[in-house]
This record gives C-alpha cells, sequence and structure tokens, in this order.
C-alpha cells in the first residue's frame, strides 16, 4: 500500500516508536507527520519512509477537506487520531461532528 498524503501512519523506529501520525507532507523520501500535540501543522516531524507503518486511510469529513486542500486545526488531527485509536465515545461523539458545517 502506497502511503500519501492524509492518511494515518505509525512510527515504527525512534523515541516516538508506536505514536500515531497524519501525513500532511511529502519531501522526497521522508514524510511531515503531524500530531496536533507534540507536532502540530506548524512544526511537523521529519521521518524517513522507511520508519513509518500504514494504518489507515480514514473516511472523516475533516480528513476529506484537507485532501480537498482547505485548512484544519490542530484539535481536528487529535480527535481525528483519537477515533483512530479507539478512544472514549466523547471523543468519538465530539469527532464525528467536527466536519460537519
Amino acid at each position: 500500500m502506497e502511503i500519501g498524503y492524509a492518511d494515518i501512519v505509525s512510527s515504527a523506529a525512534g523515541h516516538d516508536k508506536g505514536a500515531l501520525f497524519l501525513v500532511v507532507g511529502v519531501e522526497g523520501r521522508y514524510f511531515l507527520l503531524a500530531d496536533g500535540k507534540n507536532r502540530p501543522l506548524e512544526r511537523p516531524k521529519r521521518k524517513s519512509k522507511k520508519h513509518v507503518r500504514y494504518m489507515g486511510k480514514s473516511e472523516n469529513p475533516v480528513l476529506s477537506r484537507f485532501r480537498e486542500g482547505e485548512r484544519i486545526e490542530n484539535k481536528e488531527i487529535r480527535k481525528v487520531l483519537a477515533i483512530h485509536r479507539g478512544e472514549s465515545q466523547d471523543d468519538l461523539r465530539e469527532a464525528n461532528t467536527l466536519g460537519q458545517r
């Protein structure tokens, strides 16, 4: 599976091993990754492609907007990643309403 823009990945190496990130850019053999907290959109982490693992493509409305070039907020990234991790039902309910306007 080819990893690309707005996909969800897991770090496979380094001190952040196992952490989930959103791919916010691609620079040659590196991905630019954001998690909305330690690595916000304004300061993405640069990580080698061989050190990430594909976790899925979400059809969340927030990521659909992001793929279309619309700006999203760091809190929206955190909530999308929480959904992917399967965190609390409150997070799920709130995150499912984020992309709706």
